[in-house]
C-alpha cells in the first residue's frame, strides 16, 4: 500500500510539474524583436544547411526536406516583419 501511495504522489506531482510549465510556455508574451532576430539566424543556419548539402551532394529527399524548411522559415520571418515593421 505504500508503494502504491509514493507512485500516486509521483505522478500527481509530475502532472501538476507539467501543466504549470506548460501554462507558462503557452502564456509567454513573444517580443517581435527577438522573434524576428531568431527566424533570421534560423534562415541563415538553414541556408548554410542546404549549401553544405549541396556541397556533399546529399539525396534529393533531404534537400528537398531543408528546401520545405527553408521556404517556411522565410515565409514566418515575412509575417512577422509584415505585422511588426518596427520591430517592436
Amino acid at each position: 500500500m505504500p508503494e502504491a501511495l509514493a507512485i500516486l504522489l509521483v505522478t500527481f506531482t509530475s502532472i501538476l510539474i507539467f501543466g504549470l510549465t506548460w501554462l507558462q510556455v503557452r502564456n509567454a508574451p513573444r517580443r517581435p524583436a527577438q522573434e524576428i532576430e531568431r527566424l533570421q539566424k534560423h534562415v541563415a543556419w538553414l541556408e548554410e544547411r542546404q549549401q553544405h548539402a549541396a556541397e556533399k551532394h546529399w539525396d534529393e529527399q533531404m534537400k528537398g526536406r531543408i528546401a520545405t524548411q527553408l521556404d517556411e522559415a522565410r515565409r514566418q520571418l515575412a509575417d512577422w516583419r509584415q505585422r511588426h515593421p518596427a520591430g517592436k
